[in-house]
């Protein structure tokens, strides 16, 4: 008479540890599902000035969807990043989140590259090093990233050298107005549609 009730105590349990398992992977899918008559929030847009130049290279942005980084590169640079480099882990930038359609100067405006402020795996900031820096392990250096918290390096389109990074530093939504106006969130010259 003693099992009995012991029986029905653990096919008690056992259904109802099944039934907590089950709810909580049913959880984790609903929380996990997007519904797709829900847009995702829009990117804010912003308006810079860009002043970067062959005196001063680099600018960089703060912006409310990550830090940006403007850099100006000369026709000598353009020409480096035109050719193939074995060393590089993507040179298409097929792996990386960035605008669709940019050549492999990964930019819209071939002088003037726009990347967000983060690199690696760890997201760490980016440090511009000019052509010629003795530091960077590539030598002669034609300049370039390195992201500071793991020492992955970058060439001046962003572009991951082989090693412990395989991910290119991505590239954020934007656009260029006139000659020196960047306009961040907005990936095309056409304005928001009006409501």
């Amino acid at each position: 008479m003693t099992e009995h009730p012991r029986r029905l105590l653990l096919r008690v349990a056992t259904k109802l540890m099944a039934m907590i398992a089950l709810l909580f992977f049913a959880s984790i899918l609903l929380l996990n599902l997007r519904c797709s008559g829900d847009p995702e929030r829009p990117l804010s847009t912003q308006t810079e000035q860009i002043q970067a130049n062959s005196q001063q290279a680099l600018q960089r942005i703060s912006w409310s969807e990550g830090n940006v980084l403007v850099l100006y590169r000369d026709s000598k640079q353009l020409a480096q990043l035109e050719a193939t480099n074995p060393r590089l882990s993507d040179p298409d930038s097929q792996r990386v989140q960035q605008p669709a359609g940019l050549p492999a100067h990964r930019a819209r405006r071939a002088s003037h590259l726009v990347l967000f402020d983060r690199g690696g795996e760890m997201a760490c900031p980016l440090e511009w090093l000019p052509p010629g820096h003795r530091l960077p392990p590539h030598q002669p250096w034609p300049g370039g990233f390195r992201e500071i918290c793991q020492n992955t390096w970058y060439d001046a389109a962003g572009r991951a050298y082989g090693g412990s990074s395989t991910r290119n530093i991505p590239i954020p939504a934007h656009h260029w107005q006139g000659q020196d106006l960047l306009i961040l969130g907005r990936d095309g010259d056409n304005h928001d549609p009006q409501p």
